[in-house]
């Protein structure tokens, strides 16, 4: 992939294993439209997120909490 791909992408930026809080960084052009439709911010909306900061909130499917983690976003 080149750095000028248009595709957004996904990493774990915590190690593998358990742990409290695991941290999760997407980037790319559809980064917020993604995080919008699982992602709850514990504050805020995920609109309202700035790149390249560190956000905490919960991943879901549906009404259903799957694991508290904090996302960092960086714009393409």
């Amino acid at each position: 992939m080149s750095p000028t791909s248009p595709d957004t992408i996904t990493a774990l930026a915590t190690p593998d294993g358990e742990g409290a809080i695991s941290v999760i960084r997407i980037s790319g052009p559809l980064s917020l439209s993604i995080l919008k439709n699982i992602f709850h911010l514990r504050k805020g909306e995920p609109r309202e997120m700035e790149p390249y900061r560190l956000y905490r909130g919960w991943i879901h499917d549906g009404d259903r909490n799957i694991d508290d983690l904090m996302v960092a976003v960086m714009e393409a």
